[in-house]
């Protein structure tokens, strides 16, 4: 080092040393960056294990769950009352996942193999957190019910739902009250009966027994009492077909 009065100044570095420095720095970096690769690689095996728990968490009814509210006269039903077979569907009208299974039911149901020989329950379970006019949809369907012409309502409900789904609660409630004008009902009636609190209480009451019956999303199938896991398939409508069929051929 070179003196200069009282204070020292660092000679510059030779070649060598420099070429020493960056080796030196190069490898530090290389260190450096082989932790943050393996520091980021655990964090995201345990961010997706995180994500999984959760899940499991959420997910809804397991295979074997039982249901845990009967099917009862109060229920909307859709075939004959005695049939050997039952099936329960947890819907909300809103969502885009049950409209897409609606026609699903419909065809299945409707099987020769199957006709006559399945009982079809509807329950409500509006996700007033994701679907801000489930809720209504459910009470336009229970009102139009009132009236003997729940399935009507039911299918015209489903099959406009990307008409109704993005409009305010005021312009869905205008377009419900056109499908209760087409399906011949009492419009005056069925504009009090929407509000009334039998309507109010009886989709609170599908919504309870849903919660009940660990149900967390929707559609949620039940086959006779017991939870039917057919998203787990990668065929789901196979799966729900075969499912029914396999229940309708061990009754006697």
């Amino acid at each position: 080092m070179n003196q200069t009065s009282d204070t020292y100044v660092a000679a510059p570095p030779t070649r060598r040393e420099r070429r020493e420095m960056q080796r030196r720095n190069g490898a530090g970096s290389g260190v450096l960056r082989r932790l943050f690769i393996w520091g980021g690689a655990v964090i995201f095996v345990v961010a997706i294990g995180w994500l999984a728990w959760k899940a499991a968490q959420q997910a809804p009814a397991g295979t074997g769950q039982a249901l845990s509210a009967p099917v009862t006269d109060a229920d909307n039903i859709l075939g004959p009352v005695d049939a050997p077979v039952t099936l329960v569907e947890y819907s909300d009208f809103q969502c885009p996942g049950c409209a897409a299974f609606h026609p699903v039911i419909q065809q299945t149901l409707s099987d020769e193999a199957l006709a006559g020989k399945v009982r079809f329950v509807y329950r409500h379970f509006p996700l007033t957190n994701v679907h801000a006019n489930a809720t209504l949809a459910a009470w336009a369907a229970e009102a139009a019910g009132a009236q003997e012409k729940f399935w009507e309502m039911h299918d015209a409900i489903f099959t406009g739902q990307s008409t109704w789904s993005s409009k305010s609660q005021s312009d869905a409630k205008e377009i419900f009250k056109g499908y209760a004008q087409q399906i011949g009902i009492d419009v005056p009636q069925w504009e009090q009966d929407i509000q009334s609190d039998a309507v109010k209480a009886k989709v609170a009451a599908d919504a309870d027994s849903a919660q009940q019956s660990s149900v967390s999303s929707t559609p949620s199938f039940f086959l006779n009492g017991v939870f039917l896991d057919v998203f787990a398939s990668t065929d789901v409508v196979g799966a729900f077909r075969q499912a029914l069929q396999n229940a309708v051929n061990a009754t006697p």
